[in-house]
């Protein structure tokens, strides 16, 4: 087992591949899937809007292939019927009056968005409708093909159609259920051809570009397996046989591209010779629509801009063809390119960072998604899927998470099991160890301060020639129990025992801001002063008291694990360094000049506030080529008693 306790990277180089190999595959399967396509397309209905779609369209102006194009609604509503007396349903000799009116401005084409599946009431009427649909070639009907089946099929009824060609009903019969509703039931795309027992049916809007581009059924091309549609001239790009709609302004005027809305009452009632040239200004070369904003016509359908009736999601999709305006779904390539490299980047980042930084960098990655997709949408009319990004960010940033902390609490758990192994302190300081160095202590070791305190007791060979080996060891138990209690008590942490002697390290649970180099020396006053009421207990006992010398340095050292990081191997908590040596030379001094506790200058510069200590002469240590400067500590001052 190789102990990795460091963190420049949490993960290894085979779990960052797992996870790169995991987010593709999961990529992969939103792609393909689409799981997400709803909360996508909500997105599309809150940034669609007819201003958005006029900024695109200014783009585009003068690309069509007509210098000016107007689509003219004719809408029979509530009020018109109210004005004019007209009862429910609308009589079908109302119908022909009105081509019959309308053909006089010399419309290029007229779509009736009105389905006729029955007889009427008055077979008189619905005579007087079929001669007028006869008599004007212009004009384009309805029919409903539903689920796309021979039986679901829903044409106009016999008696207006009487006489008609199977080729006059392909080129002017056109469905008008053409509109795919999504999973949310919006309506944002358009099916143009269809087929039914391989016979292609042409959509409603199809047959009204035919007439008004003056091109054949057969330059009305299905070429979907390769993305895209022909009519005539124009290249419509589709997904699956589908095309985006754009979405226009009620009142639109672009210069090459007019919307106009004009009431029954109003067309019906028009006598003024002005009015009547203003509509044919309107009306001659362009289409008209004629369709039903009534409420008993039950025609309104769901677009990202709200409730949108029949003939003006029609309206909306001869705008977008005849305009080129077009909506670009992203291909599979670009749609998997565009949630991989960011999911990639951050799997491949985030481990470097910490949990903050890592945050920061989810945050504002799901920004740059936002920002992106707002420019794709509004400089390329190219449609985003920003929740899809989003979503998988999400996912690959709490993977990441997730796995961060797991292996952060392992890393944890390995460090304090190890700590309590080879070097047992108290919970309290290890859990402050814990905190301070967040896992990071490791083989190889980190550089910190510290105060080291080693001690020995003296006349230790004696006492172990002239005892019982088991009254040595329970000696010793009992001098080592009751030391323990001083250094823990004082932050403290036991490093090693050696025979007589223990090494003992303060600081490594507590900020370096020298606070442990007093600790250490106080807690060697309490050492002496405790060994001096065990003399007591033994010498009363008849046991043999002993003396110890205590030195103490302070200075930086390398704190980690030392040992093989071999699976099996020995590992000892350890710090490492001059420090470490000198305070071992100190020790070595004090039976020289006869004093219990020994300190070095940095030691004593960082306690002297609180202790009695006497400057001996500058000495040297074995393994220093220069004299060392040492105090020999008497007490406590009288504030700190």
């Amino acid at each position: 087992m190789k102990i990795k306790l460091t963190r420049k990277s949490v993960f290894s180089r085979g779990e960052i591949l797992l996870s790169i190999v995991i987010t593709v595959l999961a990529v992969l399967f939103v792609s393909l899937q689409k799981p997400f396509e709803i909360t996508d397309n909500k997105y599309l209905s809150f940034v669609f809007s007819p201003a958005r779609t006029d900024r695109i369209l200014s783009k585009y102006s003068g690309k069509t292939s007509e210098d000016s194009l107007r689509i003219v609604f004719l809408d029979i509503d509530d009020k018109s019927l109210e004005e004019l007396h007209i009862p429910w349903p609308v009589p079908r000799s109302l119908y022909a009056r009105i081509l019959d009116n309308l053909c006089q401005y010399k419309p290029k084409a007229i779509g009736m968005d009105i389905i006729f599946p029955d007889k009427s009431v008055s077979e008189k009427n619905d005579k007087l409708l079929a001669e007028s649909l006869k008599k004007h070639d212009i004009v384009v009907m309805g029919r409903i093909i539903g689920d796309a089946s021979p039986a679901s099929v829903i044409n106009p009824t016999s008696i207006l159609i009487s006489g008609w060609t199977p080729e006059m009903m392909q080129s002017r019969i056109g469905y008008v259920d053409s509109g795919v509703v999504d999973r949310d039931g919006v309506i944002r795309k358009v099916l143009l051809l269809s087929s039914i027992n391989k016979k292609t049916y042409y959509s409603f809007d199809a047959l009204l570009l035919s007439r008004f581009l003056g091109i054949p059924l057969s330059d009305i091309k299905d070429c979907s397996a390769r993305g895209y549609q022909m009519i005539g001239d124009i290249k419509v790009p589709v997904t699956k046989g589908e095309m985006w709609i754009n979405f226009f302004n009620k009142s639109c005027n672009m210069g090459h591209f007019v919307f106009r809305t004009y009431k029954l009452a109003d067309f019906i009632n028009n006598v003024d010779a002005h009015q009547t040239k203003i509509l044919k200004d309107e009306i001659q070369n362009n289409i008209v629509i004629i369709g039903f904003t009534a409420e008993q016509a039950y025609e309104r359908q769901k677009s990202p801009l709200g409730d949108t009736f029949g003939p003006e999601l029609h309206i909306n999709v001869l705008s977008t063809i005849i305009t080129r305006c077009f909506p670009r779904s992203l291909t599979f390539i670009q749609r998997l390119l565009l949630l991989l490299i960011p999911c990639i980047m951050l799997v491949v980042i985030l481990p470097l960072l910490s949990p903050l930084a890592g945050f920061m960098l989810y945050i504002a990655m799901n920004i740059t998604v936002f920002i992106f997709s707002n420019w794709i949408f509004d400089s390329f009319n190219i449609v985003p899927v920003p929740a899809s990004g989003c979503t998988m960010l999400f996912l690959s940033y709490a993977f990441v998470t997730v796995g961060y902390f797991v292996k952060t609490h392992r890393a944890k758990n390995r460090l304090r099991n190890l700590l309590l192994e080879l070097a047992p302190v108290p919970e309290p300081v290890l859990e402050r160890i814990m905190e301070r160095y967040k896992g990071k202590v490791a083989m190889g070791g980190e550089k910190v301060e510290l105060s080291i305190l080693f001690s020995d007791i003296r006349g230790y060979t004696s006492l172990s020639q002239n005892l019982d080996p088991r009254e040595v060891m329970n000696t010793l138990n009992e001098f080592y129990g009751a030391m323990g209690n001083i250094y823990k008590r004082n932050g403290g942490m036991l490093f090693d025992y050696m025979g007589d002697g223990q090494m003992v390290v303060f600081g490594a649970d507590s900020p370096a801001d020298g606070s442990h180099a007093y600790m250490a020396v106080k807690s060697a006053i309490e050492m002496c002063q405790a060994l001096s009421r065990l003399n007591e207990d033994w010498m009363s006992s008849k046991r043999r008291s002993v003396d110890i010398g205590i030195g103490i340095n302070t200075g930086e050292v390398s704190l980690g694990f030392l040992g093989s990081g071999q699976s099996g191997g020995r590992k000892q908590f350890a710090a490492i360094g001059d420090t470490t040596n000198v305070a071992s030379r100190i020790e070595g001094l004090t039976k020289q000049y006869e004093a219990k506790i020994l300190i070095s200058e940095s030691t004593f510069e960082k306690s002297k506030s609180f202790i009695e200590a006497e400057a001996l002469p500058p000495t040297k240590v074995k393994g220093k080529d220069e004299l060392i400067k040492i105090y020999k500590v008497t007490g406590f001052k009288s504030s700190n008693e």
